[in-house]
């Protein structure tokens, strides 16, 4: 990517935002959201099962933890959707492309889509605007580097129908040992009873 900025994305200070997050240092993330008016996100660096709030996420640590090969990262290939069936609608694959200087939706959940108002597959995190899409990107290149499961829950920053959601991201790597692709849970809370079952 020739650009230094695209799209709203200042990739000078995301990509500084990300290497600070990746050591554990949440603070420039956390100024990212005051600036915008927005409560910080929270960041679980490798959760356990039972610091996961969703029957769903826990079902896909458990799955991504069976997965592993003697210490090192899941194999992108060895996944299979049909193994993922009772989280399937809450699921997203993001492919990881340029170098980690952008990332692909190869799969979007039907229930996130429902919630996000449309299907973002074929699209990448620079295509999008806002803070949201920044914290997408943040997080992503965060994970690259400390290459472990990480834990999220942030608020929404425009959106009324739910009050936080909740995503887990799971590097898969491929032969060589790179991370190739990130398997994300994705729930949201709701407002309203009548979506609570998305």
């Amino acid at each position: 990517m020739a650009a230094v900025e695209q799209n709203g994305f200042d990739f000078g200070i995301l990509d500084a935002v990300a290497v600070d997050l990746s050591g554990g240092d949440q603070d420039a993330l956390d100024q990212l959201f005051l600036s915008g008016g927005h409560q910080p996100p929270k960041v679980q660096w490798q959760p356990s099962v039972d610091d996961l709030p969703r029957d769903g996420l826990r079902f896909l640590l458990t799955h991504w933890d069976g997965m592993a090969r003697e210490g090192a990262l899941p194999l992108a290939a060895d996944l299979d959707p049909v193994d993922l069936r009772p989280a399937l609608g809450n699921i997203m694959l993001v492919d990881v492309i340029d170098d980690g200087r952008n990332f692909r939706y190869r799969l979007y959940g039907s229930a996130i889509a429902f919630i996000s108002s449309g299907d973002k597959t074929g699209q990448c995190v620079i295509d999008f605007e806002g803070l949201a899409a920044h914290f997408f990107y943040v997080i992503y290149r965060a994970a690259l580097v400390r290459r472990c499961p990480v834990y999220t829950h942030h608020y929404p920053t425009d959106m009324s129908n739910f009050r936080r959601w909740h995503r887990l991201l799971l590097p898969l790597a491929d032969e060589s040992g790179s991370v190739v692709r990130f398997l994300i849970g994705c729930y949201a809370d709701p407002k309203s009873e009548a979506l609570k079952d998305l």
